[in-house]
């Protein structure tokens, strides 16, 4: 009897189930903010991860893009700057558009670092947020944050807001929304998700 090991077969498919997952909510991601990016833009990716949305911005529209985070994860050639999640360490002005893809419900001073997206930023900020419409939603929000959240140093107060919610806040700081769109889900995630562009 030959005694073949299933482990080296087994360990090959969990790699490629993974990279697939990665490729298809890299371009699911992608999807939601490219269409508001200019090509040859100056990007700056707030609150980065990875930072393989900003590679891609790079690589297809040639943007010219940085990186910064609270933490380093940072998987590509990009700059990455690490900051104290209060002051962007960028000049006024500095950038086309600032990007905060799923960052603000990880925040506790969501104004402040809207304020400092819009101060660096001269033509537009590109927010992309989970906005539950309900208990259900939200309960459902939560439970998948943590468990896809479980790093070290990894803040999550599930700070979610609906969309009118988030409209007040946008209106109170003198940001203008020039385009709303509610998206479809990446799935498992079945709560709303909404893309705002601001006027900085």
């Amino acid at each position: 009897m030959i005694n073949v090991s299933l482990t080296p077969m087994l360990e090959a498919l969990k790699t490629n189930a993974k990279q697939w997952r990665h490729e298809k909510l890299l371009n699911w991601r992608y999807g939601l903010v490219e269409k508001h990016i200019a090509p040859g833009y100056r990007v700056l990716d707030q609150g980065a991860g990875t930072g393989w949305v900003g590679w891609r911005l790079h690589q297809r529209k040639g943007c010219r893009v940085r990186l910064v985070d609270v933490l380093d994860r940072n998987e590509t050639e990009l700059a990455h700057e690490v900051y104290d999640g209060r002051r962007l360490p960028y000049a006024d002005g500095s950038f086309d558009v600032t990007l905060l893809i799923f960052v603000l419900h990880h925040a506790r001073n969501q104004e402040e670092i809207l304020s400092e997206a819009a101060r660096v930023s001269s033509v537009k900020i590109v927010v992309v947020e989970d906005t539950p419409r309900n208990r259900f939603e939200r309960a459902v929000n939560t439970c998948c944050d943590t468990f896809g959240n479980l790093k070290p140093g990894f803040l999550n107060p599930h700070n979610y807001r609906k969309i009118d919610e988030w409209r007040r806040i946008f209106a109170a700081m003198g940001l203008d929304v020039i385009h709303q769109e509610v998206v479809r889900p990446f799935f498992p995630y079945i709560y709303a998700k909404t893309v705002f562009v601001l006027s900085p």
